[in-house]
């Protein structure tokens, strides 16, 4: 050892070791680097990934957008193109239902549907006397349509003046009483049934009505009240 210290040696071997070093150093610098940039290449690429993703999904869906606009505005074309060959009319329309129907069905069914037969056999004849046309009945209600609001309310009182005829002999709790609702505008008619605004606020002013009275909506009242004084 002391030898080599005399004549230098151990400083060139030092010295080996420090180059060594400093290429190990260097390297592991450039490493680095490459890693670092590796990593920006990723970052960015996976950056590039993500707004690549949300472009596709907002181009996706813009074209679902236009594809359901595209598809509503066929639809209304077609429901227009429909509605302007379907046959168009003005009519009187008269929603009858039967007060309490649903509570009486659960005392007693049979004598309740019995009864039910009773009221059609007798308002049946009442409505065709009136040139009424029956469009449903479902239960104890009926839809009728009329040509016009006179017949519409004639046939009203008509009915509910032989429902209470009818009532007059039985006890208070077996009285079958109708509420009837009436209202006069353009409805659709198409294979035997009647569609429309006008069909709607019929059935909703039947509720409105008094048990065994008549419900009308203004426009009934427009076209009656010079000649029927009720």
């Amino acid at each position: 050892a002391v030898a080599m210290l005399r004549n230098g040696q151990g400083k060139v071997l030092m010295d080996g070791v420090r180059d060594v070093l400093e290429r190990m150093r260097m390297e592991e610098e450039s490493l680095m680097t490459l890693r670092a940039n590796q990593a920006r290449r990723a970052g960015f690429v996976l950056e590039m990934m993500v707004i690549g993703l949300a472009m596709l999904t907002a181009l996706m869906g813009v074209i679902a957008v236009r594809a359901t606009l595209r598809r509503a505005r066929s639809a209304e074309a077609s429901r227009d193109e429909l509605l302007q060959h379907l046959d168009r009319k003005l009519l009187a329309i008269m929603a009858a239902d039967i007060v309490g129907y649903s509570r009486m069905m659960e005392g007693d069914e049979a004598q309740t549907l019995s009864r039910l037969k009773d009221v059609r056999d007798r308002i049946d004849p009442i409505i065709a006397s009136h040139s009424g046309s029956i469009v449903t009945t479902a239960g104890d209600s009926v839809l009728v349509a009329f040509a016009s609001a006179l017949s519409a309310i004639d046939c009203a009182v008509e009915i509910q003046g032989a429902m209470a005829a009818d009532n007059g002999d039985l006890p208070e709790e077996q009285h079958l009483l109708f509420r009837i609702g009436i209202n006069v505008g353009d409805v659709i008619v198409q294979d035997g049934d009647i569609f429309g605004d006008t069909v709607n606020v019929a059935a909703r002013l039947e509720p409105m009505a008094d048990p065994g009275g008549i419900c009308i909506s203004r426009a009934v009242r427009d076209h009656i009240r010079k000649q029927r004084h009720l």
